[in-house]
C-alpha cells in the first residue's frame, strides 16, 4: 500500500451534517430508500448540469422538480434545497486541526452557487483544508473519474498517495478507479475508524 500524503474528503455525510435524503419521502407518491435516492440523485442530469455550473438556479429547480415529479412547488423545493447543508458534526473541526500540521487536506464536493457561499464563508471550511474543489467551479462532478484525475494534478499529487472518504461507495469508486486509495464512511465515527484503519489517527 502507498503511502497517504493526501486525504481527499467528501462534505455532505461525511464531515457535515445534511437535513436527509436528498428527494425527501413527502414529496414523492412512492418514497425512494436511502441509496436509491443517493444514485438517482447523482444520476439526475438536472443534478449533474447545475452542479457544474452548466444551468441556472431556476432551470435547475424547475427541472429537479419536473425530473422526479414532486409534489411540492419551486418555491418550496429550493428552500429546502438551499437548508439541506447544516453544520459541521460536533468534533470534525476539531479533527481536521488535528490532521492539518501532518497532511495535506482537501476536500471534493458536488456543489452548486446555492451551497458554496455557506460552506466557505459561514461555515469556515476554507480554513481547515489546503485545497478545496467544488464541482460548480471545476465543471466536473463525482463520480466521474476524470473528475478525480483532475483534483489530483491539480494538488500535484500522485493519485495513489490520495485516500478518499466519501458516504457514497459510487463516489469511493470512481476515486479507486482513478488510482487512489477509498473508502466509504458516513459520519465521523466511521471516518476516525477509516482514519486509524490507514494508520492516519
Amino acid at each position: 500500500m502507498h503511502a497517504i500524503s493526501t486525504i481527499l474528503f467528501d462534505l455532505g455525510g461525511v464531515l457535515l451534517e445534511l437535513d436527509g435524503l436528498p428527494i425527501k419521502d413527502s414529496w414523492v407518491d412512492d418514497p425512494i430508500p436511502a441509496e436509491q435516492n443517493w444514485l438517482a440523485w447523482l444520476r439526475s442530469p438536472t443534478v449533474k448540469e447545475f452542479e457544474t455550473g452548466q444551468i441556472s438556479e431556476e432551470e435547475f429547480v424547475a427541472g429537479v422538480v419536473r425530473e422526479f415529479n414532486l409534489k411540492i412547488d419551486e418555491q418550496m423545493f429550493r428552500e429546502a434545497f438551499i437548508r439541506w447543508p447544516k453544520s459541521l458534526f460536533t468534533g470534525a473541526a476539531g479533527l481536521l486541526e488535528q490532521l492539518k500540521p501532518q497532511y495535506n487536506l482537501a476536500f471534493f464536493s458536488n456543489t452548486n452557487r446555492l451551497h458554496l457561499p455557506r460552506l466557505l464563508h459561514d461555515l469556515n471550511l476554507a480554513s481547515y483544508f489546503n485545497h478545496t474543489y467544488a464541482s460548480c467551479e471545476i465543471g466536473l462532478f463525482k463520480p466521474d473519474v476524470e473528475s478525480f484525475i483532475y483534483v489530483a494534478n491539480d494538488m500535484q499529487v500522485a493519485p495513489e498517495h490520495v485516500l478518499f472518504i466519501d458516504d457514497n461507495q459510487i463516489n469511493v469508486e470512481g476515486a479507486v478507479a482513478a488510482g487512489m486509495q477509498g473508502k466509504r464512511a458516513v459520519g465521523l465515527d466511521e471516518v476516525k475508524a477509516v482514519l486509524a484503519e490507514f494508520g492516519l489517527l
